[in-house]
């Protein structure tokens, strides 16, 4: 039985045999909507299975990836078990990637990226926002500061589009956005108290116990006693505890009404990255500086992709991807069609950043009137 999907109607999936846990993990990651014309579009094709009925498997690495005459697996780095079998040679193209029921969907999210690549819409990680009528985007490199841009303008009213990552057409006209979940760190939560209340106990309780640490960790470097193991420890704890103090939240359950009309046009971009000054700075730059910075960001992005592709190209050493091989060619041609003429800003700022003064220092470049620039 097949359940047949499209997200914007540009990329068509079909999932075949799948439980109603698997479909609604899908609509809720990617933002589908059921589809039926897609039942005979559908360029990817997902089947389901219980298990995978391979009698030998050649291995690279310790429960990494496998491959034998019938193609390439991801396995379960636990058990070593094969979880997806992936037509790394045709992703991009009409193929059908096979799941084990219950793992989840590896890797699915990069070859979406690909798909929407192939029909001329450039993967961007980014947020992007409604303010006052103007749709601004933000780029980033991992960690920039997008999601601090979009918190701060949306306490200021502003209306959410997207964020992590979103689809700009190759005329810069339309702008795709992606329910993905928001990652916020406990620092954001003093300048957006509201969303505490999307916590869940044990995190709560985790934040508690890490504050803790930290005021102790604190207290003894005052005291100058770092030479005493116990001491180290704490520090060594602290360092890693900071990291853990992140959640995610579903943008569904705190844009619900903002998700109705995620395509639109982008009016401003701005590229955000954190300093080590204690000021924010917005400057004008050209285009093409954009383009390249974001060619190298969204590469980042899609490491874990190109990791399994070299271990694929190790196994069959005479195929190939085109699409994979020529990304970021196809990007930068995307990119610098649908960033031509217009006005791009780089805000650098220190972190963890005040949004309130991050705010303060972009709305007034967000509002200023331009005309993009068509040659």
């Amino acid at each position: 039985m097949a359940t047949n999907l499209s997200i914007h109607k540009i990329v068509r999936i079909s999932l075949f045999d799948a439980r109603q846990a698997d479909i609604d993990l899908f609509i809720n990651r990617y933002g589908a909507i059921m589809d039926p014309d897609s039942s005979e579009t559908a360029e990817l094709k997902i089947q389901f299975v219980d298990e995978f009925a391979t009698e030998e498997l050649d291995y690279l690495g310790i429960n990494s990836v496998a491959f034998n005459a019938e193609g390439f697996y991801l396995l379960c780095q636990h058990n070593g078990f094969p979880i997806a079998r992936i037509p790394m040679a045709q992703l991009g193209e009409s193929c059908e990637i096979v799941y084990r029921r219950g793992a989840g969907y590896p890797l699915l999210t990069e070859i979406i990226k690909l798909m929407f690549l192939k029909s001329k819409y450039v993967p961007l990680h980014a947020s992007a926002f409604n303010f006052q009528g103007k749709n601004i985007l933000n780029l980033a490199w991992a960690k920039g500061g997008k999601t601090s841009n979009l918190l701060a303008f949306l306490k200021a009213g502003a209306f959410y589009i997207g964020d992590e990552w979103l689809m700009l057409s190759a005329d810069g006209k339309k702008l795709l956005g992606i329910p993905y979940p928001l990652e916020i760190s406990d620092w954001q939560l003093k300048y957006v108290p509201e969303l505490k209340r999307y916590l869940s106990t044990s995190k709560k309780i985790l934040f508690d116990t890490i504050h803790f640490l930290t005021w102790c960790a604190k207290l003894l470097r005052k005291v100058n006693s770092s030479k005493f193991l116990f001491v180290q420890l704490i520090n060594h704890i602290d360092l890693k505890a900071q990291k853990l103090l992140k959640f995610k939240i579903q943008p569904q359950e705190v844009f619900r009404a903002q998700l109705n009309s995620p395509i639109v046009k982008v009016d401003k971009v701005f590229f955000t990255m954190s300093h080590n000054k204690q000021d924010i700075q917005i400057t004008e730059t050209k285009s093409t500086d954009i383009v390249q910075k974001m060619v190298a960001a969204n590469g980042y992005e899609l490491i874990g992709l190109i990791e399994y592709y070299r271990a694929f190209k190790f196994a069959f050493p005479y195929l190939s991807n085109p699409l994979i091989e020529r990304y970021d060619e196809l990007q930068t041609d995307l990119l610098s069609a649908a960033l031509k003429g217009f006005p791009c800003y780089i805000v650098k700022h220190p972190y963890p950043c005040s949004l309130d003064q991050l705010y303060e220092h972009m709305h007034l470049y967000c509002l200023r009137e331009f005309k993009r620039i068509q040659k």
